[in-house]
């Protein structure tokens, strides 16, 4: 009996986790930048101290493509970095 409740509950959890996950999935857009590309970072939770607060840093520019979404940018004045997922400026 116990193990019956238990078996339908995994299912049902697997059912409502792999909806959530299409749901999530059809409204992500993939985006593919270039190099010399102007992007946005988002700010960190740690910058932001009200609501007003901007949530996106400066632009930085895409200096090199490392594939599978990862890239080395950098700001004119800064050294290059590596992120991994951002906003087209």
């Amino acid at each position: 009996m116990i193990e019956d409740i238990r078996d339908y509950a995994k299912i049902k959890s697997e059912s409502v986790k792999r909806k959530v996950k299409i749901k999530h999935r059809s409204k992500v857009l993939p985006r593919q930048f270039k190099e010399s590309d102007l992007v946005m970072q988002r700010a960190q939770m740690n910058t932001i101290n009200n609501k007003f607060a901007p949530k996106w840093s400066r632009p930085y520019q895409i200096k090199e493509i490392v594939g599978n979404g990862t890239y080395h940018w950098r700001h004119r004045m800064e050294e290059p970095s590596l992120e991994h997922g951002m906003r087209q400026a």
